[in-house]
């Protein structure tokens, strides 16, 4: 089962499966995020452009090819493997910044860990939660503190990290009051988490 779950992240609805341009372009961010932490200061703006690029293409190319589970999984890990390799230089965000960012990083990879050990399935929310308009002040945050101005990219860190967490939350509250509204549970009792994991296995087309 195993097996089959991880070649079939490459399958696409009513189309061949294989790995899509938008599959590469997204596996190639999340490989090349390490150069973020390690190119010298004055080459890091023209790295993070070509990941915010690689961002902004690889959904078109989805839509145009056909997306996959690879592409929506590797996606957002390939957002956070960027932000972290920012979070991960000492000489690029003020204190408070850096806070704001491990906060916004750590706190959805906690979050789905700890779901995914309570009820060994995908959180709800993860399919609800959509936080990419606050990925935008976050990485010109970045972009403008690697151009020297720190106080001011650090600000736009702040202000994208916060937009994230609203939206973590958000979603959150958001799929406990439909789990509520579908089993007749009040939301974010004990027994919501189990007969939405049930709901999902059952529906799974990975799982048969």
């Amino acid at each position: 089962m195993m097996l089959r779950w991880h070649l079939g992240m490459v399958d696409r609805p009513g189309r061949e499966p294989r790995l899509v341009a938008a599959d590469t372009l997204t596996l190639a961010r999340l490989w090349g995020s390490p150069i973020v932490f390690s190119v010298r200061r004055e080459q890091l703006l023209g790295v993070l452009a070509l990941a915010a690029a690689s961002d902004v293409l690889d959904g078109p190319l989805a839509r145009r090819h056909g997306a996959t589970r690879l592409g929506r999984d590797a996606d957002s890990a390939a957002d956070l493997a960027v932000l972290v390799s920012a979070l991960a230089r000492p000489d690029l965000l003020p204190p408070t910044a850096r806070v704001a960012l491990a906060a916004r990083v750590l706190a959805p990879a906690a979050l789905t860990a700890a779901h995914y050990f309570r009820d060994a399935d995908r959180p709800a929310w993860a399919q609800r939660h959509a936080s990419r308009h606050a990925a935008t002040p976050t990485l010109l945050g970045v972009a403008v503190a690697a151009r020297g101005a720190q106080r001011a990219g650090g600000a736009l860190v702040v202000v994208g990290s916060v937009l994230a967490l609203s939206a973590l939350r958000r979603s959150m509250r958001e799929s406990s009051v439909a789990a509520a509204r579908s089993y007749g549970a009040k939301p974010g009792s004990p027994s919501t988490g189990g007969l939405a994991r049930s709901a999902s296995i059952t529906h799974d087309p990975g799982v048969s």
